[in-house]
């Protein structure tokens, strides 16, 4: 699998302007053990700025922190600078299965920000990054109606 995401990165990374469509060169990012240093996906995201500047409830292209990010973290493979809004970037990797699961959490009562607060605790607290379950990856993110 690892070789597979490094022959398929190295591909993206280069695109083909010859391809009819002509297919346009994109960043590449390696994660797990398509990378020596065997680098987790949340750790690349958070590098990359993704969990940031998101607008609730809505995808507005890259972030602000994404161009930040993406600026200062050289790609495994394919084009370095500017990323381009239509194509964004790559992140490929080989990991074990794993199983994601989306809860919506709302709270009539309590203020939405109250409850972001609420559901960031819960996520770390579970979480083996926050000293919870070992494997187990949670995280808070607003959601137009609640939080995920």
């Amino acid at each position: 699998a690892a070789q597979l995401a490094g022959r398929l990165g190295r591909s993206l990374g280069t695109g083909d302007v010859g391809a009819s469509p002509p297919v346009p060169a994109v960043p590449v990012y390696f994660y797990g053990a398509a990378r020596e240093d065997r680098r987790p996906l949340a750790a690349l995201r958070r590098s990359l700025g993704y969990f940031g500047g998101a607008v609730k409830g809505a995808w507005s292209g890259v972030s602000a922190e994404m161009r930040a990010g993406t600026a200062s973290l050289k790609p495994d493979c394919g084009p370095c600078g500017e990323v381009d809004d239509k194509t964004g970037v790559v992140c490929l990797g080989a990991v074990p299965w794993v199983h994601n699961y989306n809860i919506l959490v709302t709270a009539g009562d309590i203020l939405e920000a109250e409850l972001q607060a609420r559901c960031r605790r819960i996520a770390r607290a579970t979480s083996a990054r926050g000293g919870g379950l070992a494997s187990v990856e949670a995280m808070a993110l607003p959601h137009e109606r609640g939080v995920e």
